[in-house]
């Protein structure tokens, strides 16, 4: 469980660094 929450994270930022060129 402890693994796929840091995955989770992982993901999420990876989505953040996607969507940030597109914000701006």
């Amino acid at each position: 469980m402890r693994k796929r929450l840091r995955l989770y994270q992982t993901a999420l930022k990876e989505l953040s660094k996607l969507k940030s060129p597109l914000v701006c």
